[in-house]
């Protein structure tokens, strides 16, 4: 099973260093995980462009940690950020992908 998950601070997280878990501390991250997730694919709202979606990526989900995890968060799913099956998208800032994306025209 694959989920979407809101990745709001995806730049922060990556300039940060925060990457190879999602952290909640909600439970219901926990019950998402025992579902025998495969990828968790990454989406956030376009700065200025509400109702506008931009795919991050696509994560591999891994049983264990992949790279050192500090979080104060107790419920985490864990990925792979080093997986070839791993990718994210470096061009998913265009109008063109986020029109692709988002099933609208955005074009000025």
């Amino acid at each position: 099973m694959d989920i979407f998950y809101y990745w709001q601070k995806f730049e922060q997280n990556l300039k940060n260093g925060d990457v190879g878990y999602f952290g909640s501390h909600s439970t219901k991250i926990v019950r998402l995980a025992e579902r025998l997730l495969k990828r968790i694919w990454v989406f956030k709202t376009p700065k200025g462009m509400k109702g506008s979606i931009q795919l991050l990526g696509s994560l591999l989900v891994s049983e264990e940690p992949r790279v050192p995890v500090a979080t104060d968060y107790p419920n985490v799913i864990h990925y792979d950020p080093f997986s070839p099956e791993s990718v994210i998208f470096t061009d998913s800032n265009t109008h063109d992908r986020i029109s692709e994306v988002s099933g609208t025209d955005i074009h000025p």
